[in-house]
């Protein structure tokens, strides 16, 4: 914290001129600090990038993704082609009509991620990102039967696999921040993340972690094929 003078002795004398050259220098010392410890943080390991920064339901880099896109749309069907295509695709599932194509898909998303009826946070439930404590019955408990936010903070989380049910999403910190790792004493054939039901899960969201299959453990293990480890 800088503290700065609030009142200065304003006779135009050599006590007046140290003290104006004093604060100053705090500022300016202040800034060079705040910029020396900026230019680390975007080089650091742990910065977030603009897919991990998240505003509302989205990202900073969807939304500049998707503001491109839509201006690269304009340009691309700027001689009035396959206007029925696009008339047609502003109406929903529901049969609602939207004034644009865009307002249709917002429209889609908000109802799937009004279904997730609960966010919680699976440290809450007993996991420990600390790399060494077996997380696993920890995201059972935080998942449930599904309609809910499950979210991990930043380290590396030990599991047997996890399984996803219907209407739930799993959020880490990012990429290379948050990491879920198959448990030493995995089976070959573990499936370290997946879908609860394979007959019939749907709208399930993952984001913002790493995976790592752990095949060094119990001394190598070979490769099953498929999405075993």
């Amino acid at each position: 914290m800088v503290r700065l003078r609030k009142q200065y002795d304003t006779t135009r004398n050599s006590r007046y001129a140290h003290q104006l050259s004093e604060d100053m220098q705090k500022i300016e010392d202040q800034l060079n600090r705040n910029e020396d410890q900026l230019k680390l943080h975007k080089k650091g390991s742990l910065s977030h990038t603009s897919e991990q920064i998240k505003h509302g339901l989205f990202t900073v880099a969807n939304r500049i993704d998707n503001v491109w896109a839509r201006l690269t749309n304009l340009v691309l069907n700027h001689d009035g082609k396959d206007v029925k295509e696009v008339v047609d695709i502003r109406v929903a599932t529901d049969a609602s009509i939207h004034r644009t194509a865009k307002d249709r898909l917002d429209y889609e998303f908000a109802k799937i991620d009004k279904r997730f009826k609960r966010e919680v946070h699976v440290d809450d439930f007993g996991a420990v990102p600390d790399g060494k404590t077996d997380s696993t019955e920890a995201f059972k408990k935080a998942f449930g039967n599904g309609r809910v936010r499950v979210k991990a903070s930043a380290g590396v989380y030990i599991v047997r696999g996890i399984r996803i049910p219907s209407n739930s999403a799993l959020i880490g910190q990012g990429k290379g921040i948050t990491t879920f790792k198959l448990h030493e004493d995995a089976p070959a054939s573990t499936i370290l993340l997946t879908n609860a039901d394979h007959s019939g899960n749907k709208n399930i969201y993952v984001d913002g972690f790493s995976l790592d299959w752990n095949r060094d453990r119990q001394g190598g293990m070979r490769a099953t094929g498929g999405i075993a480890s």
